[in-house]
């Protein structure tokens, strides 16, 4: 009984608890990937669309629209065909809305990119999408983490300064210290381009490629980071 209650105690109040925080602390979250309880993205989504406060701007409040209904996207199972089209049309056009008052808005650039091809399969000419992205916010950190990711993915499809700017952005996250976010692109989606991706580290603060070379020494990879000498026996 205690058990059961304690379930009914969170599944009625943990989003109002949500909903009592702060906006911008909300967005951070669901910028950030922050997993959230099964209904709390709902629920602020409805609370938003009804309540929002006379103090709130209209363009926050569509570019907030528009973030929670991405991740309500990318949170939808996939069995559920028809929910999933429904929520990226719904999306797709929150997006749109947002761009008519947040135009030089870089991350915006970079979510309608990945709406886009979730809707319609890649497609070429949806790179212009992420090429803005980066001409608009070329160094913001908080966007490089999920940027540098889904940019290293369509790598092959890039225009020549795309790819150099790809390039420039990971050696930013190196640079920047983001060592983890930086090991896992280069031995993920990145590692099909490890030689181009390693020599352009050359660049790159002495200090912040230590650090890189040990955290892939750490993992198991043993590439050269221009510099610095491994130590194959790290005890």
């Amino acid at each position: 009984m205690v058990g059961l209650v304690s379930a009914l105690w969170s599944a009625l109040l943990l989003p109002q608890f949500w909903l009592a925080m702060p906006r911008k602390d909300f967005i951070a979250r669901v910028i950030a990937d922050y997993r959230f309880k099964p209904g709390t993205l709902n629920t602020t989504l409805i609370s938003l669309e009804a309540n929002s406060a006379p103090s709130v701007l209209r363009s926050d409040r569509i570019r907030d629209e528009a973030l929670i209904r991405l991740r309500l996207v990318e949170e939808t199972n996939a069995n559920s065909l028809q929910d999933r089209e429904r929520q990226l049309a719904l999306t797709t056009v929150a997006i749109r809305n947002s761009f008519s008052a947040n135009p030089a808005d870089a991350f915006l650039w970079l979510l309608f990119y990945s709406a886009q091809t979730a809707t319609n399969g890649f497609q070429a000419e949806y790179l212009s999408y992420v090429e803005r992205s980066y001409q608009l916010g070329p160094r913001e950190g908080w966007i490089a983490l999920r940027r540098n990711r889904m940019a290293l993915a369509m790598f092959p499809f890039a225009s020549e300064s795309l790819r150099d700017m790809i390039v420039s952005e990971f050696v930013g996250l190196v640079d920047a210290g983001l060592i983890e976010d930086a090991a896992s692109n280069l031995t993920g989606v990145g590692w099909p381009y490890k030689d181009l991706l390693l020599a352009s580290l050359e660049t790159a603060d002495i200090v912040s490629r230590e650090a890189f070379a040990k955290r892939l020494v750490k993992d198991g990879v043993k590439v050269p980071v221009p510099g610095v000498q491994t130590n194959e026996r790290p005890w």
